[in-house]
This record gives C-alpha cells, sequence and structure tokens, in this order.
C-alpha cells in the first residue's frame, strides 16, 4: 500500500501510549481518505504536450517572484512544467531560473525550446541543495519559489501564494497544496508530531 509507512509509525507509537481511542480515529481517518473519489482533477499536461514543442516565455526584467527549477534529466517533465508556468502564471510578473545539474538527456540541449527561460548549468553534479543555492544566487525576485520539475501548477496558484505572504507579517515560508493526478490531495502543509515523524496534513482528502 503506497505511502503508508509513517502511518503504520505514528499507530505504532499510539499503541505503544495506549491510545486507543486516538488510533481508532486516526486508522477510520485513513481509510476514509483512500476509499475518497476525487469528482475534479487537476489540469494535466505531463505526456500530452509534444516534448519537443517550444515554450515562450514573456521576459521579465523586474520579477517579482524567482521560480528555481533544479533539474537532473527528466527531460519530459522539465518540459511539462515549465508549459504549466507559462499557461497557468498570467498575474505576476516572475522568472525562470532552471537549474540544470549537469544533465545528460534533452535537458543539456534545450536552450532552443524554452524561450525567456533562463537556464544555468554545472559542469558536475552538485546535488540538491548546491544547485539550488547557485541559482538563488542569480535570482532577481523579490520572493524564491522552488519547484520540483514534476509538478503541472493550475490556475491562480501564484497569486495566491503571493496574497498570503504579503499580508502577514509573521509569515516567512508559504508552499501550495499538492494534488495528485488522481485529484486527491497530497498535501495541505505538514504535520510534526511529539516523536519527530511528520505527516502530510489532509493527505488523501478532498482538496
Amino acid at each position: 500500500m503506497p505511502h503508508c509507512p509513517n502511518i503504520f509509525r505514528i499507530l505504532i507509537t499510539l499503541a505503544k501510549a495506549g491510545d486507543i481511542a486516538d488510533i481508532a480515529t486516526i486508522a477510520a481517518l485513513f481509510l476514509r481518505r483512500k476509499m475518497f473519489i476525487p469528482q475534479r482533477l487537476p489540469e494535466l499536461f505531463y505526456g500530452k504536450i509534444p516534448t519537443d514543442k517550444v515554450v515562450r516565455v514573456a521576459s521579465c526584467e523586474n520579477p517579482i517572484v524567482s521560480i528555481i527549477i533544479p533539474v537532473h534529466n527528466q527531460w519530459p517533465f522539465t518540459h511539462s512544467c515549465i508549459y504549466s508556468l507559462e499557461h497557468n502564471t498570467k498575474d505576476v510578473p516572475f522568472e525562470i531560473i532552471l537549474a540544470d545539474d549537469a544533465s545528460t538527456d534533452e535537458t543539456a540541449d534545450c536552450d532552443k525550446l524554452l524561450i525567456g527561460v533562463k537556464t544555468l548549468r554545472t559542469n558536475d553534479n552538485l546535488g540538491f541543495l548546491r544547485t539550488c543555492n547557485a541559482a538563488a544566487r542569480e535570482a532577481k525576485g523579490q520572493y524564491l519559489l522552488f519547484l520540483n520539475n514534476d509538478t503541472n501548477v493550475q490556475k491562480g496558484w501564484l497569486t495566491r501564494l503571493l496574497e498570503l505572504i504579503e499580508n502577514n507579517p509573521e509569515i516567512g515560508v508559504v508552499g501550495p497544496k499538492l494534488i495528485y493526478p488522481d485529484g486527491r490531495l497530497q498535501e495541505a502543509g505538514s504535520i510534526i508530531w511529539n516523536d519527530g515523524s511528520a505527516w502530510n496534513y489532509g493527505k488523501w482528502d478532498d482538496p
């Protein structure tokens, strides 16, 4: 059963503590979410857009948000991700920085397909953290947004994130609601339990 190790860990911890009521509540919630059938699916481009299609992103000299996408190979994911950004991000000035960590597939020669995207490349594989840091140093935006390349963003996504962080001075970091391709919720934030384990808030629930 996918995505379950943390649930089992939580249930074992509760069992050791004798919290039978909590065990029943979490188990019931888990089963309800696993059986949930979404009525609305997210807009997906992966597998639907030819990977040799040119994507033109409007250039922006003074972006509010710098969207940094760290990648190592997996060109089809990257192409659909950037296509979704161009298609569904119309109301916030942004730039895209593709941080290529020594890719060896089509990513290494993608400049002619990604117009308006700033590409930074490394000769050696630096790893996720160093690649993100190198790209961040080149960013012009007021905010940095790190985006996995296997993401397809939805309409209005960036506006909502920006409104949240700009309207509450106590917020330093924001994250989006993540939805699985089948329409179920992956997370809307995270929970840190007393034993230090973590769980995705709202996992498998109705978005």
